[in-house]
C-alpha cells in the first residue's frame, strides 16, 4: 500500500510536470556516457538525456528475471518459426510458455509443450497456459523411468533433484519423491524442437532421454538455462550443434547461458 502511495505522489508532484521532472534528472543525473547492460546488450548511454535506460539497467541489476530471462526470451524469438515446436522442460509457472505461446497468433502451426514437475506449481502453470494451445504435463523428465527424490529450493523459483551442484540453494531433505519418464517416451509431434531446459543440474539426464528426438534430426536448438554437466557443449557439437550464447546470441560458450542451434538449420 505505501508503495502504491508513493508511485502516485511521484506522478501526481512530479511526472505531471515536465519541468520539474527535467529539473530533477539534470539535478540527480550527471551529463556523462556510460555502458550499461539492458536486455543481454550494452549500451553506452548518457545518464542524463538517456536517464530512463540507466535507471532501467540499474533494476534490472537487481533482478534475475529482468537481467536474464528477458534476453534469453528475446534470442528465442529470434530463431523461431511457423512450423516450430517450443518444449519448455521446468516450465515454472510459465514464463517462457506464455511468451513464446504468443507467437502462435502469427504462426497457428507453433505448437507448445510445457513439462513441470511440481504438482503445486504446475497448477499455476496451467492456469497461466489456459487460453493458449498448449500442452502441460506433470511430471519429470530424466534419462530412464524412474523415481527421483525432489528438494525444495532456499530461493524463489528453485526446485529440482537431490544431490547436484545447485543444492546450496536447496534445503538437504527430499520433499518429495517423483516419478520420472523420458522426454523422447511422449508423442512431441513437429519436426523442429526448440527445447529449453531448466531443471537445476539435471540438465544431462534430460537430454539423454531426448536422444531418439536427436538421432531423427529433429532438434533444431537447445537453450540450457545453466548446466552443471561441463561435458554437455561437446555432447551436442557432437551431433551438429553450434555454439551460442543465450542471452547476447555470440558466438561460443560462455559457460551458463547456452544456446545450441543445428547446423542445418543455420545460414550456410
Amino acid at each position: 500500500m505505501l508503495g502504491r502511495i508513493r508511485s502516485y505522489l511521484v506522478w501526481r508532484l512530479v511526472l505531471r510536470h515536465p519541468r520539474v521532472h527535467r529539473l530533477l534528472t539534470v539535478v540527480t543525473a550527471p551529463d556523462r556516457d556510460v555502458d550499461i547492460r539492458l536486455l543481454g546488450v550494452r549500451l553506452r548511454v548518457n545518464r542524463r538525456r538517456e536517464h530512463g535506460y540507466f535507471r532501467a539497467a540499474r533494476l534490472a541489476d537487481k533482478s534475475p528475471v529482468l537481467q536474464w530471462e528477458t534476453a534469453s526470451l528475446m534470442s528465442l524469438a529470434l530463431i523461431l518459426d511457423r512450423n516450430d515446436t517450443f518444449v519448455d522442460v521446468g516450465a515454472n509457472v510459465g514464463l517462457y510458455a506464455t511468451q513464446i505461446a504468443k507467437a502462435q497468433g502469427l504462426f497457428p502451426g507453433l505448437r507448445i509443450y510445457a513439462f513441470e514437475a511440481h504438482p503445486e506449481t504446475a497448477k499455476r502453470l496451467a492456469a497461466s497456459l489456459a487460453d493458449r494451445a498448449t500442452e502441460v504435463h506433470v511430471v519429470a523428465l530424466s534419462d530412464k523411468d524412474e523415481e527421483l527424490a525432489f528438494v525444495d529450493g532456499a530461493v524463489s523459483f528453485v526446485f529440482g533433484v537431490q544431490g547436484h551442484s545447485s543444492a546450496h540453494f536447496q534445503t538437504p531433505v527430499p520433499s518429495m519423491l517423483l516419478h520420472a519418464r523420458r522426454l523422447d517416451s511422449f508423442p512431441i509431434e513437429g519436426g523442429a524442437l526448440i527445447i529449453k531446459i531448466d531443471v537445476e543440474g539435471h540438465e544431462r539426464p534430460v537430454l539423454d532421454g531426448a536422444s531418439a528426438f536427436f538421432e531423427q534430426q529433429r532438434v533444431k536448438a537447445v537453450y540450457l538455462d545453466g548446466y552443471e554437466d561441463r561435458g554437455i557443449p561437446d555432447w551436442l557439437e557432437e551431433r551438429g550443434f553450434r555454439l551460442f550464447d543465450g542471452r547476447s546470441l555470440a558466438p561460443g560458450n560462455s559457460g551458463f547461458s547456452l544456446l545450441a542451434i543445428h547446423r542445418k538449420w543455420l545460414p550456410h
